[in-house]
């Protein structure tokens, strides 16, 4: 990511208020616990919310407090296949065998599960089954 992204005034500021909101003890209305985002967490959000980006994350913890404490600001998130979809069907990809492993690696890994809609545009996309299914 560029760093002009990252290191703006913009960003510090999202990132100072998402701080102190996780630090002052802010409750998940979902669930009633305090939300727990770590420096990661706050700082990928603080990036998505100045710049206007979507997050890919299978942490309902993250998207919960992004829709209730920056619900006009925030412009949601996207799974993992969908991002890749993305960029297939932009042409920012090409779509191979080598690729194609890394998806494989994503059940090793634990990754989330993806939606189906998603699932099926990547088989229309590449010709290829989504291999975690």
């Amino acid at each position: 990511m560029p760093n002009d992204l990252v290191n703006n005034d913009n960003v510090q500021r999202y990132f100072d208020a998402i701080d102190s909101l996780v630090d002052h003890g802010t409750i998940n209305e979902k669930t009633g616990l305090e939300f727990d985002l770590g420096y990661v967490d706050k700082m990928i959000l603080s990036c998505a919310l100045a710049n206007g980006f979507r997050i890919t994350t299978g942490d309902n913890d993250i998207k919960d407090f992004a829709v209730q404490e920056f619900g006009a600001d925030f412009k949601g998130w996207i799974s993992s296949i969908g991002m890749i979809n993305g960029w297939i069907r932009n042409g920012l990809i090409e779509w191979n065998d080598s690729l194609h492993a890394y998806l494989s690696d994503w059940k090793r890994d634990y990754e989330h599960p993806q939606p189906q809609r998603q699932k099926t545009a990547f088989k229309k996309l590449t010709g290829r089954r989504y291999p975690c299914s």
